[in-house]
């Protein structure tokens, strides 16, 4: 049960049973003090009574009177005590008179009373007592037995007592019980209200406000009259000012949050802004239809570091580049802008790789720093060879259908954008009809899946195995498997598969 586990549940129930446990021995401490004092008193009453009773009946003249004149004298002079019975017998046991007071009389004395008839009588003993008395504190009775003379000689007069005094001592006893029993309850019970009010009262509040708080409710704070500046004031205080200070700093963060995801917006919106406009600076693939051109591009983030671009000739040769700035997101696709705009300015002077890539090399070496760099190969395509040259890229690939083998485009140059004077080699490759180009950036040979890079031999393989395929339906299965495969993106991505006329 939930509500067992509260403080103020276990110490009220802890406190009020010591409080039953501490009223409870007062109570018996006092009943057993009592006790001695009642039982004493008791006696000494009982004996008091019983000489005044004896002494009044000896003085009474019944020495010529019959067992049942003894009987009814005794009565009258017993009056003012509080009489149970009297009863008169002979040694026999045999009653000869009997009255009833508080209680029925016997019909005979009982055997120990018979008994008790020998000792008065003396029987073998040197000495005779005048009387006998038997003490029951049960009931604070005492049982009054006397031997008669005169008349009734050889008769015995046994009463039953009650003492009235200790009734009256036992009311008192009873009041005085009850009374203690009271007072404990009364100072345990007000005891008990000012600790709930001085202590767990204020506990609830601070529980109620640190509840409301944790439920967003910042302004929550708990309120009471701090004017005994005690702890828990003083952890009160100290609680609305923790809350006071966190509701400030709530609202001083979401008020920077609030600008965030404005800017973010802005961002966001200029950055789809940037991603149509680099998507600007692909070619028109459907210019290039005699290549089955297929496209595959998944960049990192809205826009991209790698670039791709397709030039035609006047004479019918083709140019092909595919590069890969340094970075990603905006200070790639910055640096693909400017590749862009120098290659697209250098393509009109200079036709052949190595020409195109030392002129644009030294034109980003004069706009950049060393930090800002790119790489790539440009391909020329003319009818049975292709012309090409490399700027630290990731090798290519040329693909010999017939053949079913695999040339590899190496780039022997370093990244353009480094050093000025750089000289870029060019090499030259045979092709036949039908044979394939396929350009791509590290992103494909670096995916991963777990601790597996895709490596060149699974871009080989998967050349191979869509063989078949053109275009669009190329390019959707490329960009399947390569989903398939990786299991996180770490870098953009772009392919472009050619078929070679």
């Amino acid at each position: 049960m939930k509500w067992m586990s509260r403080l103020s549940v276990q110490i009220g129930l802890l406190y009020t049973a010591l409080a039953g446990i501490n009223i409870a021995f007062f109570s018996f401490m006092i009943v057993e003090n009592q006790t001695d004092l009642l039982q004493n008193t008791f006696r000494y009453h009982a004996r008091v009574i019983v000489q005044e009773v004896t002494v009044d009946l000896k003085n009474a003249s019944m020495t010529e009177s019959s067992p049942s004149d003894v009987a009814k004298k005794a009565e009258e002079l017993l009056g003012p005590y509080n009489i149970g019975y009297g009863l008169v017998f002979d040694e026999d046991g045999k009653v000869a008179a009997s009255w009833n007071g508080t209680t029925r009389a016997p019909d005979a004395p009982a055997s120990a009373l018979l008994e008790r008839t020998a000792e008065l009588t003396g029987g073998s003993s040197l000495f005779k007592a005048p009387y006998s008395i038997e003490l029951y504190e049960k009931d604070w009775s005492a049982d009054l037995l006397l031997p008669l003379v005169g008349a009734a000689d050889g008769y015995f007069l046994n009463v039953r007592l009650k003492i009235a005094a200790m009734d009256d001592r036992m009311a008192v006893l009873g009041r005085q019980i009850t009374m203690a029993v009271l007072w404990g309850i009364l100072f345990h019970l007000v005891f008990g209200i000012f600790v709930y009010r001085v202590i767990f009262r204020r506990l609830h509040l601070l529980e109620e406000a640190s509840a409301k708080m944790q439920t967003g409710d910042l302004s929550a704070r708990a309120i009471w009259n701090a004017s005994r500046s005690d702890e828990l004031d003083d952890l009160g205080n100290s609680f609305n000012q923790m809350a006071g200070s966190i509701e400030d700093k709530v609202n001083t963060i979401q008020n920077q949050l609030s600008t965030i995801s404005r800017l973010n917006d802005e961002m966001q919106n200029e950055l789809d802004i940037g991603k149509d406009v680099q998507q600007a600076f692909f070619p028109d693939f459907s210019a290039f239809q005699e290549f089955k051109p297929s496209f595959v591009f998944m960049p990192l983030r809205e826009v991209s570091g790698d670039m791709c671009n397709l030039y035609r000739f006047k004479d019918g040769d083709v140019g092909a580049f595919i590069g890969d700035a340094a970075g990603h997101g905006v200070s790639g696709a910055l640096i693909t802008a400017l590749v862009t705009s120098s290659m697209d300015g250098a393509i009109g002077r200079h036709k052949e790789p190595r020409e195109l890539l030392e002129s644009m090399n030294g034109e980003l070496c004069r706009r950049l720093t060393s930090t800002f760099y790119a790489t790539g190969i440009y391909v020329l395509i003319k009818k049975g060879r292709l012309l090409y040259s490399g700027a630290g890229h990731v090798d290519c690939l040329v693909y010999h259908r017939r053949r079913d083998e695999f040339s590899r485009l190496e780039s022997q140059g370093t990244p353009i954008g480094l050093f000025e004077d750089m000289r870029y080699p060019q090499l030259e490759i045979p092709y036949e009809a039908g044979d394939r180009l396929v350009l791509l950036t590290d992103g494909l040979t670096e995916a991963t899946a777990g601790d597996q890079e895709f490596g060149m031999e699974r871009a080989r393989e998967l050349i191979r195995s869509t063989a078949s395929m053109h275009s669009d339906a190329l390019s959707r299965a490329l960009e399947n498997s390569i989903r398939s495969f990786r299991t996180s993106e770490t870098d953009d991505l772009t392919l472009l598969v050619m078929d070679l006329p």
